[in-house]
């Protein structure tokens, strides 16, 4: 007997030709923009890592954008705040969610990016 393969959204360091190529080629994303200190960022990365085995979201690559080593990418990405959710599909976004710690919130933010 066999176990399953794992299944599990990939979450990825944020790349800028990587995150391109993902946008022209449809995939669904969803970039978290957070800082290490915050205690906000940290539960929305609790939530994402219960949430990141469910298999309705495993086709979603979730991108990891550090707003204090990376200030140029959390500009291009017009987020002026650490833990900040933000749901693409293809080259189209079509969710953002700043400071939203709760499972309901970011279940929403990550069915977004399927759309």
């Amino acid at each position: 007997m066999h176990a399953a393969p794992a299944v599990a959204f990939e979450q990825a360091a944020f790349e800028t030709e990587r995150f391109k190529s993902d946008l022209i080629a449809g995939r669904a994303i969803v970039v978290h923009i957070s800082a290490p200190w915050c205690p906000t960022c940290w539960t929305q990365h609790l939530v994402l890592s219960s949430l990141a085995n469910a298999p309705e979201y495993a086709s979603v690559r979730v991108y990891e954008v550090d707003f204090d080593q990376q200030k140029d990418v959390a500009r291009a990405f017009r987020a002026q705040h650490q833990s900040t959710l933000i749901a693409f599909h293809g080259q189209r976004e079509l969710a953002r969610s700043v400071g939203d710690t709760s499972m309901q919130g970011i279940r929403e933010v990550l069915a977004s990016s399927l759309k």
